[in-house]
């Protein structure tokens, strides 16, 4: 799973980067959003040919059976998983508004705040594999934990320090995240039916991607009242406090 994600992360990293490059190539910003709205089309039409054409049979069954099995699982692990989704809601606010925190509270250069903005995501190539292989050996639970415990300090970090040290800690955050990520979802698909993996694992993603979606405009709103620096301030304490809550609580998940 770890091996599988790297994929994601190295996208994220390498599409900015591609579409500066269009950009700077062609003098528009129409090439890019060209390029990347016809890339899914060809790829889509590639994978209809090369996908296997087997199917597993589906017997008929209790259709309400899913939910249950859902419902299960967050009994199970519920609890550690909530609080990976909590810091989800402040992760997807702080990477949504980084690159713009670069540049108009720290002074950075466009340049360089979309550089430092792809540091995270090129770390996660290495992370999740990383997050992988310790939860093979630790556990699943070992490894959420203790990501989520030293997540928290290190986004408060990214708010202090000077900005010759920025770099080191975001290859920190993006090990940590990638690692938080990665095993959350292995933990998921752990405590699912065989069966009823892909369906456990589609649930998380949705509840996840809802929640994240909803914490960049509410920080949004935030900045907008108190300003960025302030915000990004109060929300680099607020991921401490939370890590601190994790080391109380977690031996009990």
């Amino acid at each position: 799973m770890g091996m599988h994600i790297t994929g994601g992360h190295f996208s994220f990293f390498a599409a900015p980067a591609l579409a500066g490059y269009l950009v700077l190539a062609s003098g528009t910003w129409r090439t890019p959003y060209l390029a990347f709205a016809v890339a899914p089309i060809v790829f889509g039409a590639l994978l209809w040919f090369v996908a296997p054409r087997v199917q597993e049979p589906t017997a008929p069954g209790d259709r309400f059976a899913a939910f249950r099995e859902i419902a299960n699982v967050f009994r199970e692990v519920g609890p550690i998983v909530s609080l990976s989704v909590v810091f989800q809601f402040g992760l997807a606010a702080v990477l949504a508004f980084l690159a713009l925190y670069f540049v108009d509270v720290r002074g950075i250069s466009p340049a360089i705040a979309a550089v430092l903005f792809g540091v995270p995501q090129l770390v996660g190539i290495v992370g999740s594999p990383t997050g992988g292989w310790l939860s093979d050996h630790l556990g699943r639970r070992t490894v959420i934990l203790g990501a989520l415990t030293l997540l928290g300090p290190t986004i408060f970090a990214i708010t202090v320090v000077p900005n010759e040290l920025l770099v080191i800690v975001l290859v920190l955050f993006g090990l940590l995240w990638a690692m938080r990520s990665t095993v959350t979802e292995t933990l998921v698909m752990d405590s699912a039916p065989p069966g009823r993996r892909a369906t456990v694992l589609g649930a998380f993603y949705l509840v996840n991607a809802e929640i994240g979606g909803l914490g960049a405009p509410l920080f949004g709103v935030l900045a907008q009242g108190v300003g960025l620096a302030t915000a990004f301030a109060w929300i680099g304490v607020a991921f401490a406090m939370l890590s601190v809550v994790v080391l109380v609580v977690g031996r009990r998940l």
